[in-house]
């Protein structure tokens, strides 16, 4: 059983030894998807709620309104929409101990998604 929250974070960003247009500051709305597949116990997956609270906790709160370079890992790690899906999997998969994908949407056209199982 699968189960998804998306939430909405301003992030401004710069690539690192990139030759192209991205190399300079510049922002995105991400919207980013959380999944969790796991078997549901008593019908939950998890509750929404304390899903939220850990999306808010881990993603919202140290990334929104922030410059993605200025802040650990971006801040050696190149803040790519696949770093950022992989770093936020990772996050998730820690505190709900579920296998966890994460959909980075960079532009309503551009994504890059990541498992961590």
């Amino acid at each position: 059983m699968r189960i998804g929250k998306t939430v909405t974070i301003s992030c401004a960003h710069f690539l690192r030894d990139y030759d192209g247009k991205c190399k300079n500051m510049h922002g995105h709305t991400y919207n980013i998807e959380v999944i969790l597949d796991a078997e549901p116990v008593n019908g939950f997956v998890m509750d929404f709620y304390d899903l939220k609270k850990i999306i808010d906790e881990e993603i919202v709160t140290p990334y929104d309104h922030r410059v993605l370079n200025d802040v650990v890992p971006f801040d050696a790690v190149n803040p790519t929409a696949e770093n950022i899906a992989i770093e936020f999997a990772r996050r998730i998969k820690l505190r709900t101990k579920k296998d966890t994908t994460v959909r980075v949407y960079e532009s309503s056209t551009s994504w890059a998604e990541a498992r961590a199982e």
